[in-house]
């Protein structure tokens, strides 16, 4: 290829995934040392008539998006889970924004815990694929740039007799420090 494609391609790709490449990299490091986000957490409890007790894991859902709209409370942008339990169904669903755990027994007492993201956490979340399918295919992109960052730069390294040998030896280390930090932990 040519190195001024490689050179302009290089520049493009990583200019357009800085931002979410910046975010993965903080996230990521901090997470590693515990620095995980903080969540304001409340409970709820309330009853449902009877005429209106969900008896399917859609009914259930429905349930609680219509107190989570009525009480002007947010929806996780995540995927809900449906677990059975001992005295009734219940929903887990967590997201980028909020985390909830719904519960409704044999006597229609309905439970909510939810736990809402502060600005730091909501970031944390989306690493940890916690978002919307919006935001998953971003994360695709964010990973097919970083694979293009490498392979155009090594390409332009390769290219270039003085970066050449740098390039070789360097990758092999590299491969070799990988090895040995996976073997050490």
């Amino acid at each position: 290829m040519k190195r001024k494609f490689l050179m302009v391609s290089h520049t493009i790709i990583a200019s357009f995934i800085m931002p979410v490449t910046l975010m993965f990299l903080i996230t990521g490091s901090l997470y590693t040392w515990g620095i995980k986000g903080d969540t304001i957490q409340a409970t709820y409890t309330f009853t449902i008539n009877e005429a209106s007790a969900p008896s399917t894991d859609s009914e259930l859902l429905s349930t609680l998006i219509n107190h989570l709209v009525k009480n002007k409370m947010p929806i996780p942008s995540g995927e809900p889970r449906f677990r059975p339990g001992k005295t009734g169904n219940s929903i887990s669903w967590s997201g980028s924004n909020a985390e909830i755990s719904f519960s409704v027994s044999e006597n229609l007492e309905a439970k909510l815990d939810l736990k809402e993201s502060t600005f730091y956490r909501r970031f944390v979340q989306l690493h940890k694929a916690k978002g919307g399918e919006g935001f998953k295919y971003y994360a695709m992109v964010l990973a097919s740039g970083l694979v293009l960052l490498l392979f155009s730069g090594y390409g332009m390294a390769l290219q270039l007799k003085q970066y050449r040998k740098l390039a070789i030896n360097t990758t092999i280390f590299g491969f070799v420090f990988f090895v040995l930090m996976v073997f050490l932990n």
